[in-house]
């Protein structure tokens, strides 16, 4: 997921291990600050514990091609979206991805070498799918995500206290 701020964006750990992959496979190219930014501390590891952490960017050229990863989803366009708008997106990018396949599979042999390009359209519509469905998982309260304080203070404004939602607290 990205958070885009006033003056840099934020993409979650959990995209950034997709982002070489995807990058690459669509032939972009990526802004060495960001893979400075990225691997500048050598090896990096990506696994449940941290997959929800967010990463700052600042320089220009990084915030603009991130904010071109459209394949990224963006918090802002699904923040207040309800469990059934969420599962209705992703069952379109289900049906979209079960198209790309149906068409890959009645290529010759030949024709899937050069169609590449089509299984990273896969993995893209899986990853918005999983990003769908860890959204979900947040806004039930079932999935921590610690979002940049810009964006905390913010959704602290739209959530109900915690203790008032287990209990359904009302004063008299």
């Amino acid at each position: 997921m990205k958070l885009i701020g006033e003056k840099s964006i934020y993409i979650q750990k959990n995209d950034i291990m997709n982002l070489l992959n995807i990058a690459s496979g669509t032939n972009q190219k990526i802004p060495s600050t960001l893979v400075d930014k990225i691997y500048g501390n050598g090896i990096i590891i990506i696994g449940n514990t941290n997959r929800h952490e967010f990463v700052e960017f600042s320089e220009q050229e990084e915030i603009e091609f991130l904010q071109s990863q459209d394949w990224i989803i963006d918090y802002n366009s699904v923040k207040d979206l309800q469990e059934d708008e969420l599962s209705e997106m992703a069952w379109e990018f289900t049906k979209e991805k079960n198209s790309i396949i149906e068409k890959y599979d009645t290529k010759s042999e030949e024709e899937q070498e050069e169609s590449d390009y089509l299984l990273v359209e896969c993995q893209i519509l899986d990853h918005k799918v999983y990003s769908l469905i860890d959204m979900n998982m947040y806004n039930k309260g079932k999935a921590i995500i610690e979002l940049p304080e810009e964006f905390a203070i913010q959704n602290k404004k739209n959530k109900p206290k915690i203790l008032s939602k287990i209990f359904d607290f009302k004063r008299s």
